[in-house]
């Protein structure tokens, strides 16, 4: 059962790494275009928006690999079990706290550069978006990381 276990925290971690890469693209090319301008420059703005078609497809790919391995898990209570121990609960946990964390010393930056220099509501909801997913992801990452020794 463990290696079975290894093999499959070893998929979820790939799905997890294709699930940070293809949002960070896709909504940080979203989150680019609310605060800039990029509609004045087309070569820019057509980059701009191929990095975030990029980026959905690879975060699409990478939903829908999680939901087919979700429905593997469902009919394997044994594995599922294993993947959902005590530790793997505790770096979930530690994982959305350091995003909560991380949405307030956004907050902290944002108020004060927003009093200098006036920034669209628009771009601080997909700014804020953009950091609330990818901060649980890439700590749970880093943490499961430390968890295998690697």
């Amino acid at each position: 059962m463990g290696n079975q276990t290894e093999r499959l925290n070893r998929i979820r971690e790939t799905m997890l790494t294709g699930f940070v890469i293809g949002f960070g693209l896709w909504w940080g090319s979203q989150t680019l275009n609310t605060f800039f301008e990029l509609k004045a420059v087309k070569i820019v703005y057509i980059s701009v928006i191929l990095v975030g078609l990029v980026g959905w497809a690879i975060w699409s790919m990478s939903l829908y690999r999680m939901m087919r391995f979700r429905k593997a898990l469902k009919q394997n209570p044994q594995a599922a079990e294993a993947l959902n121990d005590e530790l793997n609960a505790s770096i979930r946990l530690k994982s959305f706290a350091i995003a909560f964390w991380g949405l307030l010393i956004l907050q902290a930056v944002l108020i004060p550069l927003n009093m200098a220099c006036s920034i669209s509501t628009e771009s601080i909801l997909y700014l804020n978006i953009l950091i609330g997913v990818i901060t649980p992801s890439i700590s749970s990452m880093i943490l499961g990381r430390e968890r295998a020794g690697v």
